[in-house]
């Protein structure tokens, strides 16, 4: 009896390893005749998680680099990543073929973020960044623009002197990095809206707790064609929520 029930049960197993391995065949016969910068042999389903995972990531990046070159391969789940790690490879990206890595790649919280990409920071780039980024410097970062928001910076930074000038003779302690934020916001908001945030200190919490949001770990950003990452994905949830 127990032997016919485990009989189902080992197909089951067998089918699913037949079909992980024609996937796996597949996946690398597709990527033969493409060229790959070298890198460590990645595992099924996590590929190179396990070449960087500890607290210091950067220290086995820089190992690994050493081994392979500062141009890396690494699949990372789903992702093929590649390290840069010298200026001169660097530079090739940035500089040199600027346009092909012009395209930022989407993470999980980012797409949450930006509705899709669709600010000028991370649109895709082609004719839609490029019609965002003359408006941007037509409209918004003109020379006429700028000046006309002079006296709003000049009076915040004055604000902003005299306060720092009252807490050093009070010999009180002064936060700077939470000063020029404020100041930042301060100059944002006259210049978007024509007045400060009424709210400033929830919004700058919620901003903080959003750029935290996009740098912390998300599993969903390893597996994105996963639902199940995403559906445990604490940072998504947040950020959806945001």
């Amino acid at each position: 009896m127990d032997s016919l029930l485990s009989l189902p049960l080992l197909l089951s197993l067998f089918l699913c390893l037949l079909i992980f391995l024609l996937l796996q065949h597949k996946t690398n016969h597709s990527k033969s005749s493409l060229r790959f910068p070298p890198g460590p042999w990645p595992l099924p389903f996590i590929g190179n998680i396990h070449n960087i995972i500890g607290s210091l990531p950067h220290h086995s990046m820089r190992e690994l680099s050493r081994q392979y070159g500062p141009l890396m391969l690494l699949q990372l789940g789903e992702s093929p990543t590649v390290i840069i790690s010298s200026p001169d490879a660097a530079r090739e990206i940035m500089k040199t073929h600027d346009i092909s890595f012009a395209t930022r790649a989407l993470s999980t919280t980012i797409d949450i973020f930006t509705f899709g990409g669709k600010g000028i920071i991370f649109a895709p780039y082609g004719e839609y960044w490029r019609q965002l980024r003359k408006i941007c410097v037509l409209e918004l970062l003109s020379t006429k623009r700028v000046q006309s928001f002079r006296s709003i910076r000049e009076e915040e930074v004055g604000n902003l002197i005299t306060d720092l000038n009252s807490c050093a003779s009070h010999c009180q302690p002064i936060n700077l990095n939470k000063r020029l934020t404020s100041l930042m916001n301060d100059i944002s908001a006259r210049a978007i809206i024509g007045s400060k945030c009424t709210n400033q200190d929830v919004f700058l919490q919620e901003l903080e707790r959003s750029v935290k949001l996009v740098g912390a770990f998300n599993l969903a950003d390893l597996f994105p064609s996963s639902w199940l990452a995403r559906l445990v994905s604490k940072a998504a949830k947040e950020a959806e929520r945001s």
